[in-house]
């Protein structure tokens, strides 16, 4: 697998590179199919479901990624990105759950690595790098059919029930974050224990710290 480290001086080294990983895993899949979700998204039951071709399934997110390279400095944002289309959507694909073909993962897949590549080495590290963003203009190159699993496959832990004891409800399939990680211990013992997880605030700001911040964290 290629993981060009980044150099020193850029802010987010770490999600950097777990981008990378994530943009080329599918490739090493034996299977006809297969589901990549992300670090942060504890997938409770296993989904059933028939993968077409050329189509790829995920539960979607709202925000258009297109407000990504808003500040971006005059000639850093990619060109290529004018005229797309699902950029500018309200509802789009959410990178944290996808699932596909093989054979859709292997046309994505070195498409989707090398703008994110190009993306994120021309802007700046004033926000951490997505991977949303070139998926999204990759869906109208490639013209590929998205579904649309709904929530239960990504299920915001702290928009739901952050700050206040409840329940897992027993549809979720993927529930995305959910801090401190000791109340999933909880889950492991009783899926119907109720949980006290953290707020929206606190998730947004431990999902996306600069390698420094981490380091201070950690000590």
């Amino acid at each position: 697998m290629n993981v060009p480290e980044r150099d020193d001086s850029y802010r987010f080294k770490q999600i950097y590179r777990s981008r990378l990983i994530k943009s080329q895993a599918p490739l090493y899949a034996s299977t006809e199919g297969s589901l990549i979700i992300d670090s942060d998204l504890n997938l409770l039951q296993m989904p059933k479901l028939e993968v077409e071709e050329n189509t790829l399934y995920s539960g979607f997110r709202q925000g258009k990624m297109i407000a990504k390279l808003a500040n971006a400095p005059a000639g850093k944002a990619p060109a290529y990105y004018q005229g797309t289309i699902r950029p500018t959507l309200q509802d789009h694909v959410n990178s944290a759950f996808l699932a596909a073909t093989h054979s859709t993962w292997h046309r994505l897949c070195p498409l989707w690595l090398a703008l994110f590549q190009d993306t994120w080495e021309l802007m700046d590290d004033s926000q951490p790098p997505t991977d949303q963003l070139p998926l999204a203009a990759l869906l109208d190159l490639l013209d590929f059919k998205t579904v649309n699993l709904g929530d239960w496959v990504n299920w915001p832990v702290s928009k739901r029930i952050g700050g206040t004891p409840a329940v897992i409800p027993k549809e979720v399939i993927g529930a995305h974050g959910g801090f401190p990680l000791s109340e999933w211990q909880k889950y492991l013992v009783s899926p119907e224990s109720e949980l006290l997880f953290k707020g929206q605030d606190y998730t947004r700001k431990v999902r996306y710290l600069t390698d420094a911040e981490k380091q201070t964290a950690s000590e």
